[in-house]
């Protein structure tokens, strides 16, 4: 898979927990990262989701990490830029994991 983040174009679509770890996961790796998002987020710098800018963000990005739950099934065009944060995170991890993955039950099923 992919694993040279180096000098790519990061774009993190939804800034909830998902988005976060990946943020400071990849900062490690680049310096370009780009957060797409319905609210403002006072401890960082965010772009505001609104259509025009959703499709500059799809456009400038070389990757971008949707946050589970959004809908990609309108934007195909793109979907060669869609990773999730398991495509960026199992590569360098070499111990067993054990992952609990998808919208909804996770919660329920890890309590």
């Amino acid at each position: 898979m992919i694993m040279n983040l180096k000098n790519k174009k990061i774009g993190i679509w939804g800034f909830g927990i998902v988005g976060a770890s990946v943020f400071n996961y990849v900062k490690n790796f680049t310096n370009y990262v780009q957060i797409l998002d319905k609210k403002e987020h006072p401890e960082i710098e965010v772009i505001i989701q609104t259509p025009e800018s959703l499709e500059k963000f799809l456009e400038e990005n070389d990757y971008i990490i949707p946050s589970p739950g959004i809908p990609l099934h309108n934007y195909k065009n793109y979907q060669h830029k869609f990773l999730c944060e398991l495509d960026l995170f199992i590569p360098n991890y070499q111990n067993s994991i054990i992952a609990v993955t998808g919208t909804a039950g996770k919660t329920t099923i890890t309590t």
